[in-house]
């Protein structure tokens, strides 16, 4: 992402008084070449910064970027042996040390895998030098794999698309974090603020037909099994109380 796009953002969100700031997509956000000024960014306008790595692109400058910038939590993805190399390994000790060696309480480091028996067997190897390791189910973002409408579960609409908003590398902003398709789009970061989009038509659509059990008729949403575990739930909103609470802000 531009660095003057984010900017913009950041301020925006001053605005707005989120509750967090998670960054991370389909990328390695360790990869940016401005993530320093990111991070103390977005540690100045939320009060709780989430960082994803997949941790091979760590070095000593990161980590003391990470820990300097008060950043609250780092998630570790490991998801097969390739990207569970000894680097890794190497590379979680840096942060962890460095952590240590400043007395910081942050951040807080979650070693992720998908599996019990996978944070089982790596268990040997990051104990001592990250707060947490565990499993982070398998879910599927949208797939001929899998039917949505053959899978059963307590949640008539989707939580996600009424808390979240995902700003994009090139603007465009999407209601979840596993929206890859261009068919949700709900707007664009560069064009409008994020007040706007947040309140725009679009994204109402969005929530009126999962509120409505309609979910599936969004090509995105079709085959995407994240509702089923999501611990939230919103199905208690009705269309209805919806337009009501909406017309009224």
């Amino acid at each position: 992402m531009d660095i003057a796009l984010y900017r913009k953002v950041i301020c925006e969100i001053r605005a707005m008084e989120i509750k967090s700031l998670k960054l991370y997509f389909f990328g390695e956000p360790l990869l940016h070449p401005q993530i320093g000024e990111i991070l103390m960014l977005g540690t100045a306008a939320c009060d709780r910064v989430e960082l994803t790595t997949n941790g091979m692109p760590m070095t000593a400058k990161r980590a003391n970027e990470i820990v300097e910038a008060e950043v609250d939590y780092v998630r570790v993805s490991i998801y097969d042996e390739i990207l569970h190399p000894e680097n890794v390994v190497r590379n979680v000790r840096t942060l962890w040390e460095t952590r240590q060696a400043r007395g910081a309480q942050k951040p807080f480091i979650f070693v992720k895998v998908f599996d019990q028996a996978k944070a089982d067997a790596i268990r040997p190897d990051y104990e001592g030098i990250c707060d947490e390791i565990g499993p982070e189910a398998l879910h599927s973002i949208g797939s001929d794999m899998i039917q949505i409408k053959r899978l059963t579960g307590p949640h008539i609409a989707c939580p996600y698309p009424f808390y979240n908003l995902v700003v994009k590398s090139n603007g465009d902003v999407v209601p979840c974090c596993v929206a890859w398709e261009k068919s949700l789009v709900v707007g664009n970061a560069k064009e409008q603020t994020l007040a706007e989009i947040w309140k725009g038509e679009r994204l109402a659509e969005i929530h009126r037909l999962h509120l409505a059990g309609r979910g599936q008729e969004l090509a995105a949403c079709a085959n995407c099994d994240t509702i089923f575990g999501c611990p939230d739930t919103i199905d208690s909103l009705t269309v209805e109380e919806y337009e009501r609470r909406r017309a009224s802000k």
